[in-house]
This record gives C-alpha cells, sequence and structure tokens, in this order.
C-alpha cells in the first residue's frame, strides 16, 4: 500500500513539475522566438519625441520608447513616423517635417553602434543581421509632399512610407474622423499615390476615410498598408478602425493590417468612459480653483493628488493585453496570418495601451499569450516580422523610378 501511494505521490510531483516548467517555458519561447525574428513594429511616434529633445540613447521611466527598451524588447526593425500636425497643413509643413527628419537622422548617427537608418528591405536584413536596430521612416499625413517633386525629395532624406493625412481632411485625402471634403483622394492626392508607387514608396491607409481607402486600392499598383488600425467589428465606434470589407480588400492585394496598442482603438466602449472620467475630473479641478484662487502650494499637492486620482480611474477601465490578441485573431480567422502584424502606435497614444503593454519591452508578454491562445510559432514570426518583409519586397518591385 505504501509502494502504491508512493509512486502516486511522485508521479503527482512529476506531473506538477512538467505544468510548473510549461509556464516558464511559454516565457521562455516567446523570447528565443523573438531573438530569432526581425520584428517590426510598422508605427512609433518616436521622431516628435527626439524632436522635443528628449535622449531616447538612454532608459527612461516615461513614454514607451527608447534604444535601451527596444533592445529589451526585441523590436530590431521599427519604423519612426514623423507626425505632421494637420494645423500645419496650411503653414509650411515641410519646414517643420525637414526639422524633424534632420534632428531623427541625427540621433540615430549619433547612437550608430546600435542603429541605422533603412532604405530597403536588404538594408532591414543587413542591419538586423548586425544585431543592430534598422529603422525606416515614415510620415503621418503627407501635407509637406505638396506634389510629386515634394516626393522625391522627402524620399532622398529617407520617407520610405506615407499615409495621406491624419485626424482631418486635408488637401489630399479626406479623413475618417472629418468630414468629407472629397469623396476619397483629391485629385492631388491621387498624383502623389501614383508617385509613391513609382518610387516604390509604401502607402499607409491608417486614418483615412473608407472611400479613401477604396479610391487607393483602386489606383495602386502595389500593395497598401494600415500601419496601426484596429477591427472595426470589434470596436463598432471607431471609425478610423477598418470594417471587414476594407481588410479583405487590403488582404487580396497582398496588404497588412498592423494592430494598435491604444485602448480606445481597441475597445469601442473606451472613449466613453475616458470622457466620463474627465468630466468628472474637470469638476473637481473647478471647485479647487474656486477654493484656492491664488494657486499655491496647498492648491498643487491637491491637484498632484487628483490627477493621480484620475489617472487611477483611468487604469482600472483599461482592458489588459488579451484585447490585442482578440483583434489579431480575429484578422488571422478573416483573412490569413500573412495579412496582419504589429504597429504598436507608442509615442503617439500616450498611456492609453493595455494593461500589461505599457511600453516596447512587453513584446515578449504578447507574444507568450500569443503562444498560450494557439498561435504557432511560424504564425508568431510572419505576424512579427515576415509579413511585413514580404509585403515589402512586394512594395518595391513595383517601382519604376530610381532617384
Amino acid at each position: 500500500m505504501n509502494k502504491r501511494l508512493n509512486i502516486l505521490f511522485i508521479s503527482f510531483f512529476i506531473i506538477l513539475s512538467l505544468s510548473y516548467s510549461k509556464e516558464l517555458s511559454l516565457k521562455e519561447k516567446a523570447i528565443k522566438i523573438i531573438r530569432n525574428s526581425i520584428v517590426v513594429d510598422t508605427h512609433e511616434d518616436t521622431p516628435t519625441t527626439i524632436y522635443k529633445g528628449v535622449d531616447i540613447s538612454v532608459r527612461r521611466d516615461r513614454g514607451n520608447i527608447d534604444f535601451p527598451r527596444l533592445i529589451e524588447g526585441g523590436v530590431n526593425s521599427p519604423v519612426f513616423a514623423v507626425w505632421i500636425s494637420n494645423n500645419m497643413d496650411e503653414d509650411n509643413p515641410e519646414v517643420y517635417a525637414l526639422k524633424v527628419i534632420t534632428k531623427t537622422l541625427k540621433v540615430i548617427k549619433e547612437n550608430s553602434k546600435i542603429a541605422e537608418i533603412a532604405y530597403s528591405v536588404d538594408d532591414i536584413r543587413r542591419i538586423t543581421q548586425k544585431g543592430k536596430i534598422a529603422i525606416t521612416l515614415s510620415f503621418e499625413n503627407s501635407s509637406p509632399m505638396h506634389n510629386p517633386e515634394y516626393v522625391d525629395v522627402f524620399y532622398k532624406l529617407g520617407i520610405r512610407m506615407a499615409s495621406l493625412t491624419h485626424m482631418s481632411t486635408n488637401y489630399l485625402s479626406d479623413s475618417a474622423t472629418d468630414k468629407e471634403k472629397w469623396g476619397g483622394i483629391s485629385p492631388m492626392g491621387e498624383r502623389i499615390i501614383k508617385r509613391m508607387n513609382e518610387l516604390g514608396m509604401i502607402i499607409d491607409v491608417s486614418h483615412l476615410s473608407d472611400k479613401a481607402v477604396e479610391d487607393i486600392l483602386r489606383i495602386s499598383k502595389a500593395p497598401i498598408i494600415a500601419s496601426h488600425s484596429c477591427v472595426r467589428t470589434l470596436a463598432q465606434d471607431v471609425k478610423r478602425n477598418l470594417p471587414d470589407e476594407l481588410i479583405k480588400k487590403i488582404a487580396i492585394r497582398g496588404g497588412l493590417i498592423d494592430v494598435n496598442f491604444a485602448s480606445f482603438y481597441l475597445d469601442g466602449t473606451m472613449g466613453k468612459k475616458y470622457k466620463e472620467i474627465k468630466e468628472k475630473y474637470k469638476e473637481k479641478i473647478k471647485e479647487l480653483e474656486r477654493k484656492y484662487p491664488t494657486k499655491g502650494k496647498e492648491y498643487e499637492k491637491a491637484i498632484r493628488t487628483i490627477k493621480n486620482n484620475q489617472k487611477t480611474e483611468y487604469e482600472k477601465v483599461k482592458p489588459d493585453l488579451k484585447i490585442v490578441v482578440k483583434h489579431i485573431k480575429y484578422i488571422r480567422d478573416l483573412v490569413g496570418i500573412e495579412h496582419v502584424g504589429l504597429g504598436t502606435d507608442f509615442e503617439g497614444i500616450g498611456n492609453s495601451s493595455p494593461i500589461g503593454l505599457e511600453d516596447i519591452t512587453k513584446i515578449p508578454d504578447l507574444v507568450e499569450e500569443m503562444l498560450k491562445q494557439g498561435f504557432t510559432e511560424e504564425e508568431i514570426k510572419k505576424f512579427l516580422g515576415m509579413n511585413f518583409i514580404r509585403f515589402y519586397k512586394q512594395v518595391e518591385k513595383t517601382r519604376t523610378v530610381k532617384l
């Protein structure tokens, strides 16, 4: 009897040990997959951070990205998006763009031991094989590219991806979050798209209206990307997300939909929740201003407490990282794993990313969750970067002009 009990106890502890090892091995497997991959994040607003004078060569306790954290997270092929506010559309946006690009290139050069600018797929492969970070530049809002000649100028400066507009309709395209002016893209927008095709520049449709995306699908000879977008079916109140019909059309043409980490794009109820919390604390701040009209030390102390409480409430209503996997899985099931990728929007979404995905170091945790939910190693490698490399190579093949 004792012998039988001993065997049962030993069997139990072996099973328990194997189960524990399996949990540990998922994290290890996630890290191994990342280390053996080109990991592309197709939208990081880091150039704005750089332009503000932030030193991204050192690890910070604010923001989402710097070089040490890119290395820790295993993201070795980020796309640095040069964001142009729509407020600048009619105010020499090319001047601002030149300043941001110049400063970004300077920072990359100053950190040449760990990072290089990438101008092509071959560059990405070459640079990452050396153990460095391969940085591609993009435009978020192409208002600096007034005409095809300006496309050439910015191509020479390193821009390899661009979206026509951002949150507002401009002279190139209608935005998903503004009134319709062109019924899609403008005549100049069409000329810009054609020139981008000729140069092998990637066309990004995130932030564009549905009709604008339809126009680009009709005009472009190359596949297109939504560099930082989510699924509208899963967050129906978010017009900026893509409907199933457009996801299918982008995929049929060989394109990509890369998932954004902003909670208010991932969860359609977040906008309303954030607004309610903001209004609640807006009233509290007004009360404080009435109580402390001179805004002295007591006011400053009270306002800090209120803002900390507001931040805590925001955190309580945020989803966790599983919601990102939900969007990835939805796109995979709809059009195939070959058409989905990573597009965090870090440095552009503040602290609104899901719990567990606070910065770029958390990518291994996302991969671990994908493993838990049944994604294969091959599927994850495609999601992390293989899809983008294949897609980018297709775009390069449409190039007809060399500058």
